[in-house]
């Protein structure tokens, strides 16, 4: 069976929208409504913004403006108690149920580089080593602080590791 939608008014309303799916990574169940209502708390959208919850223990927010969706995409990881909300932006010919909901991005710190590794070269090698490379803080290619910060995407249904041991060259 074949159904055309033709009606001009609610093809309009939804192609000035931008989407995003989300899931709480939790083996508890989770009330919809809480999470919906956290996570508006915490996003504090400047333009209109709807969470509505999805199949599978998803939510699927509506925003009125791309820049309000990136700016939550980039303040990630959330979380929901000690559960990582993962996030996925939802182009608008995909299916939010179909979307892949296993990669979270986080700011890694690494501690101990000399001065002269301390480069936004070094710190790409290291993201790739880590997961999927997404920026590394710097100005003018160097990275003059205590530590370097390398924002990578990780596989969020495995385990983080931490105190990762790099060898550097003698």
């Amino acid at each position: 069976m074949t159904v055309e939608i033709s009606n001009p008014r609610v093809e309009h309303q939804w192609c000035n929208k931008f989407f995003m799916v989300g899931k709480v990574l939790s083996r508890k169940i989770v009330k919809p409504r809480i999470v919906t209502s956290l996570l508006k708390s915490l996003w504090r959208p400047k333009v209109d913004m709807q969470i509505m919850a999805i199949s599978g223990g998803r939510f699927l927010c509506v925003f009125d403006m791309e820049e309000a969706l990136h700016c939550v995409l980039r303040g990630s990881p959330w979380y929901f108690g000690h559960a990582p909300v993962v996030l996925a932006k939802v182009h608008k010919d995909a299916i939010p149920i179909d979307v892949l909901l296993c990669e979270q991005e986080f700011w890694i710190r690494v501690h101990g580089l000399p001065l002269s590794l301390m480069t936004r070269a070094i710190g790409n090698e290291i993201g790739k080593v880590l997961g999927q490379l997404v920026a590394v803080e710097s100005r003018d290619g160097l990275c003059l602080r205590e530590f370097m910060c390398i924002r990578v995407g990780v596989d969020a249904t495995k385990p983080l590791h931490r105190g990762l041991l790099f060898l550097l060259p003698p």
